[in-house]
């Protein structure tokens, strides 16, 4: 039977034109979705039919680099229990523990050579082919690729060294009628497995490194319930489907206690959500009509309709783990030095081995070493022995997992917390960090500001106060300022003015306001010192002339209480102004204490509001009043941020490791530039897409406690970082001269190379074990 492969490719713009279309079909929800639509046609032709999206779901990359992670690790364990399987017989020929075993002593021919030493070649050569291929072939690219000698050189060397000199010996003592003394088969085949072992052992921890996100895959329902609204605007239930056929658009069902699978706008219902797998918060959030709901997060008591606006890859889940992925693929400053020092550590530790045997053979040559030492070895396997442990005993493949192996664990600890880090650098310079610098709205208050007041300034024919204030509204609609949407609410909530989304033209002009027309006028809406700037210049006249005295020291009133002041304007006259105040979180003062006082940095509060506002919140939280900046338009903050760079830049003392580092805090899209400036950038909450774009880490709770766990987790990874450097590097400080026989001639006892590889391996361990440590981290109690 033949089996036919069909992709369908499907254009959502021409989609999202269909759905908006007036069509009578399209208002019937049998219809909205192409792709329901196309999956039951197949299933009516008794076709089996499977869902691809076209853009790969990120939670199955994850679940694809989980497998991969657990795929090595299997692959890896097979070749230990083979390596150990042909180990055995040859540790237990080497020592005698066979020799009544009948045949085992026989000899091949006229030699000297046993049945058992041509037993544990054979054997020896399973191991070196199936055991020791990956060390082999990692030596290959290494040399002849990349040209970058690193530890599977170091492995393949030595096992390499024993096996062929011990075939050279074999070969040797079966021409000539002698007993075979060089034959060590047994030291080749128990490194290959230790160092096997031991690769298995970091492999088991990578897996559980990553085990940290494995939530996710349990956070996407296997289904949805698809639902359109009929003629009499109620909800009918269309199909229960897969979660990659819903689209942008569609509106799903989300019953109580179920799992959100697309991210949207709630179209009916009111419940409470929890929202502690996306923000770390346990408190459950109030949801009704118009609110946003999360993909991954959990419906409470009642039924919810939700209008979908980001579903498969585009989703929060999915956002996450790309995040997360591309953060665990990414290199922290710090690392270079690892790669530095594996580059050259090779090279020397293959110098220092040669150097070694060297030595030794030239003592005994002189006859300085007594014959009772190597009375059972010739003098070649004796030296040759501490060249390979030096070699083994060596190995920096601890030093490659210090930082890896850490910032991967960090990683899924601050998901945890509602925190994501997307690059390693970022933990770095939170450590180093010496100046934060805050933006205001929505950073230290709380982003969610209501309309207190509204003063008329000026009177237009056929335009009363409604009238103006649904323009206004019209115009802010178009924005996602936190201003606009407060004024936005103010039209609609409290004024009961229904507001329109019909503009001619609209342009928004980050850190000033926004400039649209409507209806034939031009309206400008934002801060009182562009309106004036832009109503002076049309009219020609002076900034004064535009308001009265009583309405300029109105203004000033309200801006000396903490409160802001947007003008709008219409045919470049003032027309309205209004109120706007914004609540200041409550932990802010406590947040703003905690770097200030604690962590002793330097503290900064940059704003584009105005002068009274700023100083205001500042003397709130207890930022120095010398260290606001107010009225700063986006570039005003970069430039701000590039003096404080370049003023630590140059500090004296510290290695370019350690420098200090400026970070920045905003939520906002006039952040967006600031936060790519600054040394390491957050975004607080995950509202504004361009501000999360440009940030190294974004606090997903949009809680300043959070801040304090960012800070807290990259200080406590960073630390652990310096302790797997201090475990990678200790072990050969310490137990390469004792590899090399400094302690010989006291212990008149050889490390085997096998035990040089168990304690190479315990390094691996033990920087793995200090990794995964990190998983029990919890934040910081009191501030």
């Amino acid at each position: 039977m033949l089996t036919y492969r069909i992709i369908v490719h499907l254009d959502e713009n021409e989609v999202m034109k269909w759905r908006l279309s007036d069509s009578k079909e399209c208002k019937n929800g049998e219809h909205v979705n192409p792709k329901i639509r196309l999956m039951r046609l197949l299933h009516a032709r008794n076709l089996e039919c499977t869902v691809v999206s076209g853009n790969t779901s990120k939670e199955a990359h994850h679940s694809q680099l989980r497998k991969r992670l657990e795929m090595e690790a299997n692959k890896l364990l097979l070749r230990c229990i083979v390596s150990a399987i042909f180990t055995i017989p040859i540790m237990i020929f080497s020592f005698g523990l066979a020799n009544h075993v009948r045949g085992v002593n026989t000899r091949l021919g006229k030699s000297q050579i046993t049945v058992a030493y041509l037993v544990e070649w054979i054997l020896a050569t399973f191991i070196q082919l199936i055991g020791g291929y990956p060390f082999y072939r990692g030596s290959y690219f290494a040399i002849f690729r990349s040209h970058r000698p690193n530890m599977d050189v170091l492995i393949a060397l030595a096992t390499s060294t024993i096996y062929v000199y011990s075939v050279a010996s074999l070969i040797y003592y079966s021409i000539v009628d002698q007993p075979g003394r060089d034959i060590d088969f047994d030291s080749s085949s128990m490194l290959i497995t230790i160092i096997t072992f031991g690769k298995w052992l970091e492999a088991i921890a990578k897996k559980n490194a990553a085990k940290g996100f494995e939530m996710f895959d349990e956070l996407a329902p296997k289904q949805v319930t698809v639902v359109f609204k009929d003629e009499k605007e109620d909800f009918v239930e269309a199909e229960v489907v897969n979660p990659e056929l819903v689209m942008v658009g569609d509106i799903i069902k989300v019953l109580p206690g179920e799992r959100f699978a697309v991210d949207g706008i709630v179209e009916a219902g009111e419940s409470s959500v929890d929202e502690s797998t996306i923000t770390g918060e346990s408190l459950p959030v109030h949801k009704k009509s118009g609110d946003s709901v999360f993909s991954g997060t959990s419906n409470g008591n009642s039924i919810l309709y939700v209008r979908t606006t980001a579903s498969g890859s585009q989703n929060t889940v999915s956002q996450i783990l790309e995040l997360v992925e591309n953060a665990q693929n990414s290199h922290a400053p710090i690392e270079s030095i690892a790669d530095t020092i594996s580059a050259y550590f090779v090279i020397w530790i293959v110098l220092i081995a040669i150097l070694v045997y060297l030595i030794w053979v030239i003592l005994i040559e002189k006859r300085v070493v007594p014959d009772t030492w190597y009375d059972h070895q010739s003098p070649i396997i004796f030296s040759l022995v501490f060249s390979v442990s030096v070699v083994a005993v060596a190995c920096p493949c601890a030093l490659g997992l210090a930082t890896p192996s850490a910032f991967m664990t960090a990683s899924s600890v601050a998901v945890r917390f509602g925190i994501l880090l997307k690059e390693s650098a970022a933990v770095q310079y939170l450590y180093n960090a010496a100046c934060v610098v805050f933006d205001k709205t929505g950073t230290l208050t709380r982003g969610f500001p209501k309309v207190l007041q509204v003063q008329q300034l000026n009177i237009f024919a056929g335009l009363n106060q409604d009238k103006i204030v649904s323009l206004i509204a019209q115009v802010e609609s178009h924005s996602d300022h936190p201003y606009a949407n407060a004024i936005v609410r103010y039209a609609e909530e409290e004024r009961g003015l229904e507001v329109s989304k019909q503009v001619q033209s609209f342009e928004e002009k980050p850190g000033c306001g926004v400039e649209s027309v409507i209806e034939s006028h031009e309206i400008f809406v934002g801060s009182w010192n562009w309106i004036k700037s832009k109503c002076s210049s049309s009219q020609g006249g002076k900034e004064d002339d535009l308001l009265n005295h009583q309405q300029r020291q109105l203004l000033n009133e309200w801006m000396e209480d903490g409160s802001s002041v947007v003008v709008a304007a219409i045919d470049n006259v003032p027309c309205i102004a209004f109120r706007v105040h914004d609540e200041l979180r409550p932990e802010a003062k406590q947040v703003v204490a905690f770097f200030r006082e604690k962590k002793k940095m330097e503290c900064w509060l940059v704003t584009g509001d105005n002068e009274n506002t700023a100083f205001s919140v500042a003397k709130a939280v207890g930022i120095p009043v010398e260290k606001v900046v107010s009225q700063a338009l986006p570039g005003d903050k970069v430039k701000i941020l590039e003096s404080s760079i370049e003023k630590y830049r140059n500090v004296s003392g510290k290695y370019s490791f350690f420098k200090p580092r400026v970070v920045f805090v905003g939520d906002g899209v006039n952040d967006g530039p600031a936060l790519a400036m600054a040394d390491v950038g957050i975004a607080m909450g995950s509202k504004n897409q361009l501000a999360a774009g440009a940030a190294r880490a974004i606090v997903m709770n949009d809680n300043l406690h959070g801040l304090v766990t960012l800070f807290d987790l990259s200080r406590v990874t960073f630390r652990r970082i310096l302790l797997n450097y201090f475990w990678a590097l200790v072990y050969n400080v310490v137990f390469v001269p004792g590899a090399a026989g400094a302690m010989f001639p006291l212990i008149r006892q050889q490390m085997p190379p096998w035990f040089a590889a168990i304690l190479m391996a315990s390094s691996s361990l033990s920087v793995s074990l200090s990794s995964l440590l990190l998983r029990f981290y919890r934040p910081l109690r009191n501030i």
